[in-house]
């Protein structure tokens, strides 16, 4: 019951923002798909690929402000709060030599990255005239990172 309060608050203020015609603000939430880049990926596995590395998740959260510019134009920014993860895992065999008796020993890898950013994308809207319900989006985005965290964890059972 709480949160259908909560969720009742931030409608009736995204309702009042919404509201504005020159002036713009409101609620942000986004997911989507997030992959690590081909840098970190080298300093995580020792590698040139990034093969192995698993489409990760991304969450974000924040406010954002849109200021109309005539008929055609807008300009926004936002401040977003990210929260990423992406996984790896792998089975590798090892061979344990134990005085005179090699014994292969099967092994499994995970290795988990956790992110957390804040995201500051500024984007410029262009709107045709003859096609109301498009608009083509221009931007850069600044990515600040608060904390990344990487974990590895391994499972040895003998074959």
């Amino acid at each position: 019951m709480k949160q259908l309060y909560l969720l009742l608050l931030l409608l009736h203020f995204s309702c009042a923002a919404f509201s504005q015609r020159k002036l713009e603000f409101g609620f942000a939430v986004k997911g989507g798909n997030y992959t690590l880049p081909l840098s970190a990926a080298k300093a995580h596995n020792n590698r040139a690929s990034e093969a192995g590395w698993r489409l990760g998740f991304s969450s974000q959260y924040g406010v954002f402000v849109r200021k109309q510019m005539g008929r055609r134009f807008a300009l926004s920014s936002e401040l977003l709060y990210q929260f990423a993860q992406v996984s790896k895992w792998e089975e590798i065999q090892i061979i344990e030599t134990d005085a005179f008796f090699p014994t292969p020993v099967n092994a499994s890898i995970s290795t988990t990255i956790l992110e957390s950013n804040l995201v500051v994308p500024l984007q410029l809207h262009f709107k045709p005239l003859k096609w109301e319900k498009t608009s083509l989006q221009v931007g850069i985005a600044a990515v600040f990172n608060l904390h990344s965290e990487a974990s590895v964890a391994s499972k040895d059972y003998p074959i």
